[in-house]
């Protein structure tokens, strides 16, 4: 029986009765976990103190009764009392789920951190802080806000990030800045794909002969109509951010409003 801290402990001991296939359904109940050292079925101490058999056990359970006793601290793995201890004890527990139960399971995990896990980290560090950047900067490129990136490349050769995402919370496109109540403050000018277009668009007026066949120029007034259907496309997009009335910015702050208060009462209604 695993135990898992020094000190007072107390035993619940349950005498079972009952044919094989009873008797192993019932303890694979008992044994059921939720999370690392918790059981899903709870049974009353005091019940057990007094020799009274749960309702769930009646007829599987013929006796019951608590032992105590006490564990030495020498048992289990010591913890680290100064810095560098401190750090070769979190270096070693880096990727396991709580502590060391005890010396011998410390010296198992010791023997990994020391061998196989630097070079694990080294090579899986190197090529997740690779993907953090590249990915940051197609993000950038592609008109989104990316996270801090050398703060995200950092935590990446630490393996410390919690998730993949590369964008700001809540990031729209272009949008580089959000006020109250979704008010636009501040937007990217133009981003790194509207640049490549107008790139491709020069190299492509480049290459073309215009003193020769008539493809060539048909080619080229369709370069030129898809250019000019880009650039409409941004005009659009940038007479968005023109200056409205105050009336219809009071209009919209209304909306925005009798919005937000249906939201809150809706979710009034679900938590009722």
């Amino acid at each position: 029986m695993p135990v898992f801290k020094p000190g007072y402990h107390r035993m619940a001991v349950l005498a079972l009765a009952g044919n094989d296939e009873t008797l192993e359904r019932q303890i694979k109940g008992l044994l059921t976990k939720e999370g690392t050292n918790n059981y899903s079925r709870s049974i009353s101490w005091t019940h057990l103190e007094e020799g009274i058999i749960p309702s769930l056990l009646d007829g599987v359970v013929i006796a019951a009764t608590v032992v105590d006793f006490v564990v030495p601290e020498q048992l289990f793995a010591e913890k680290p009392r100064n810095r560098f201890e401190n750090a070769i004890w979190s270096w070693v527990n880096l990727w396991f789920d709580g502590e060391p139960n005890d010396e011998c399971d410390y010296r198992r995990r010791k023997i990994f951190a020391f061998t196989l896990q630097p070079i694990i980290f080294l090579v899986a560090s190197a090529i997740y802080a690779s993907i953090v950047f590249l990915g940051s900067l197609a993000v950038f490129f592609c008109g989104y806000r990316p996270k801090n990136i050398l703060q995200e490349v950092w935590l990446a050769l630490k393996l410390d990030r919690s998730e993949f995402d590369m964008c700001e919370y809540g990031n729209q496109y272009r949008v580089w800045e959000m006020g109250l109540h979704g008010h636009v403050v501040s937007r990217m000018p133009v981003t790194g794909i509207e640049l490549l277009g107008f790139l491709l668009f020069g190299l492509g007026i480049w290459t073309i002969d215009f003193s020769g066949e008539w493809w060539r120029l048909l080619l080229a007034v369709v370069i030129v109509l898809c250019f000019m259907f880009f650039l409409a496309l941004i005009v659009a997009s940038w007479l968005k951010r023109l200056p409205v009335s105050p009336e219809k910015k009071e209009l919209e702050e209304e909306n925005a409003r009798q919005r937000r208060l249906e939201r809150e009462r809706l979710a009034k209604e679900r938590y009722q």
